[in-house]
């Protein structure tokens, strides 16, 4: 649906949609960029060698993306809570791949590319809804950890995580989540002349 609204709103530019981790194009490229995209895809080894391959020399790699520790108090709380009620299984679940800066920018070299710039940083993050911030973002982002559990009970344990996480997360009557983020340029060196 976004892809429509993009062509939609943009008739003269070209819009795919590919797989991340197994993409080609017939030209290359002077900038690939991800926004919060690449944390949902752990074979990062795969997605980084195809975005190499679609730059040019020179070209540019930037993202951001969710890094080590991202989002902890809220994934403990699912997972405490779904412990608690016997869900061992859906809390066992991972869903997000959230590595460490050295680990990411190592993958990055080891493809080829050179880290120009690479910082990870906190950035809590206020959420929209006042009465049900926490709840909202567990069914939009954490759902594949309630798959399989029936609706009513389902609601109930989002509750539950909510409430859960209202020492750490709450205050000024808003919900906050605690996000960490890898922020980086890498380069595809130019060939020689």
């Amino acid at each position: 649906s976004m892809i429509a609204q993009a062509r939609n709103n943009y008739p003269d530019i070209d819009f795919e949609v590919q797989e991340a981790t197994d993409f080609t194009y017939n030209q290359s490229f002077d900038a690939v960029f991800s926004n919060a995209t690449l944390h949902w895809i752990p074979e990062a080894a795969k997605v980084i060698a195809c975005v190499y391959a679609a730059l040019k020399p020179g070209g540019r790699f930037v993202a951001e993306m969710g890094v080590q520790g991202n989002v902890d108090r809220i994934i403990n709380a699912i997972r405490k809570v779904l412990q608690a009620n016997g869900y061992a299984g859906q809390a066992a679940r991972k869903i997000w791949y959230f590595p460490s800066l050295g680990a990411y920018t190592s993958l990055l070299e080891q493809a080829g590319f050179r880290v120009r710039y690479a910082t990870s940083f906190d950035r809590e993050t206020l959420l929209e809804d006042e009465e049900n911030g926490i709840a909202d973002w567990i069914n939009m982002f954490g759902a594949a950890f309630l798959e399989g559990i029936g609706e009513q009970k389902r609601k109930a344990l989002v509750l539950e995580m909510q409430e859960a996480m209202r020492s750490s997360s709450y205050r000024d009557g808003r919900w906050y989540a605690d996000y960490k983020r890898l922020r980086f340029i890498a380069v595809k060196e130019a060939l020689p002349a």
